[in-house]
């Protein structure tokens, strides 16, 4: 089974580049549990980006990340 996790572009934090922390440690968490686990950074490639990553990599799954200020742009990746 292979899984991108994927971080959608949303709100940012002014100039500061937030680490999505949560995503890396479920993505640690699959890897060791034996899944192929990706992830992408919609904050850092942008929406293409990420429609980039989804069909480079070819996920069975996709898991998207979001956190209510985000909803919609994740809601809109799905």
């Amino acid at each position: 089974m292979r899984m991108l996790v994927v971080n959608p572009p949303g709100v940012a934090q002014g100039n500061a580049f937030d680490v999505p922390t949560n995503i890396l440690y479920l993505v640690a968490a699959l890897r060791r549990a034996g899944v192929d686990a990706g992830w992408v950074d919609g904050n850092v490639c942008g929406m293409d980006g990420v429609d980039s990553a989804i069909d480079e990599s070819r996920p069975t799954i996709v898991g998207i990340s979001a956190m209510v200020p985000v909803r919609i742009s994740a809601w809109r990746g799905a």
